[in-house]
């Protein structure tokens, strides 16, 4: 809780902060899930906006600008702890710190699919990302 609760305060005023964090209890709560990870999504578009095509980058446009999702924390394959996890080095880069703050959790991770994507072609487990070159 406490990344997220810095990643809100690095959101400044731009996401309703108090409101999402009273409904994370609800939400967990309701998934029913005894050992879980949590995620907030934000966008800038609501769902009936969404559904005819208007998508405002304005983030006080929509009042519906977040989705709490819950899932089962994922159990790792015993065979990474008894013999290791095989990692490649993708040619996919983090995102510049200039082009987002990273100790925002903000559900970017497009790069992150794509250099395991890479990385599992490759034959590998998973991926270790490189900042940038500059």
């Amino acid at each position: 809780m406490e990344r997220w609760k810095n990643s809100c305060d690095l959101l400044g005023s731009i996401f309703p902060h108090q409101e999402i964090y009273d409904q994370i209890p609800s939400a967990l709560c309701k998934s029913q899930v005894q050992c879980c990870v949590g995620k907030t999504k934000f966008t800038s578009a609501s769902h009936h906006h969404a559904c005819e095509g208007a998508i405002d980058p304005e983030p006080q446009a929509s009042t519906e600008r977040y989705v709490i999702l819950v899932k089962q924390k994922p159990n790792w394959n015993q065979k990474f702890y008894d013999e290791g996890v095989h990692l490649a080095i993708p040619s996919v880069r983090r995102n510049p710190t200039e082009a987002l703050n990273p100790n925002i959790k903000g559900g970017n991770y497009l790069n992150n699919v794509l250099a395991v994507a890479e990385a599992k072609d490759l034959g590998a487990d998973d991926a270790v990302i490189f900042k940038p070159q500059r």
